[in-house]
């Protein structure tokens, strides 16, 4: 389904689910479920908080296990199974999204990270959940709620493949920061304007950036917009870091 179609009908949607003013991680469910049509959800417990009665399709709401539950719902049925869960319960299970991996499971599991989860340095290369599972899934990539159309050509893709496929969009959320809540998408782009959210995809071992900012910006310029001041040398850090990260990818390499 196209960007410009999905859009049109989100506006006479029922509501999917709640969370706080401006998280973005509603609006990437939102995507997902429009651009889905009919699928077996699976949550895990996080911050954003499902509307069963208006999703009108199967719906577990479970622990920390969303990964292992939607690997034995996937193999009694032949229906998508899609998992939505937040990148903090993602870390916790996310050997059993591994194992999946190893068996090959028939689950797209779609990670929001809301820069909730940890410090200042959330967005680390060190910290990237796709580069943990990239080596075991069929498919795995970024997104971002900024690029909705490269988000929903990467969930369009995973439904054709087999196996594991991980997508982990960035839905950053005004109330970890404190930056407007208007400006969600905004601050979204802005992390990969600054290299600090590279989007990608890894399929076969092949790296793939499908979205390449036209001028490099600053990191400084992110952490200002969601209102973290840092140290000269503490941004330097951040900075380098980044750098470092985005060579690698440009080069088709995972840190």
């Amino acid at each position: 389904m196209e960007l410009k179609e999905i859009v049109e009908q989100m506006k006479d949607k029922e509501f999917v689910g709640y969370c706080t003013p401006g998280c973005g991680s509603l609006l990437g469910l939102r995507l997902l479920v429009q651009s889905l049509g009919k699928f077996i959800l699976v949550n895990s417990p996080g911050c954003v908080s499902i509307n069963k009665n208006s999703l009108k399709m199967p719906y577990a709401n479970l622990g920390f296990n969303a990964a292992a539950a939607a690997s034995g719902i996937a193999r009694s049925t032949n229906e998508l199974v899609v998992v939505y869960s937040g990148d903090g319960a993602t870390q916790m299970h996310v050997s059993s999204l591994i194992e999946a991996c190893s068996r090959n499971d028939k689950i797209l599991y779609v990670c929001y990270n809301n820069m909730a989860y940890s410090a200042i340095d959330y967005l680390s290369p060190e910290r990237s959940l796709v580069k943990s599972v990239a080596p075991y899934a069929r498919y795995a990539a970024t997104a971002s709620v900024a690029y909705a159309e490269d988000f929903i050509e990467k969930i369009n893709k995973a439904v054709l493949l087999d196996g594991v496929r991980f997508i982990e969009v960035l839905a950053p959320c005004p109330s970890v920061t404190g930056f407007d809540m208007s400006n969600t998408v905004e601050v979204a782009r802005l992390a990969t304007e600054c290299g600090i959210w590279p989007v990608f995809d890894v399929e076969s071992k092949k790296l793939n950036m499908t979205k390449r900012p036209l001028r490099m910006e600053p990191v400084s310029r992110f952490y200002s917009a969601i209102k973290i001041h840092l140290k000269d040398e503490e941004m330097q850090r951040l900075q380098d870091k980044t750098n470092k990260n985005w060579k690698s990818l440009s080069e088709g390499k995972l840190l």
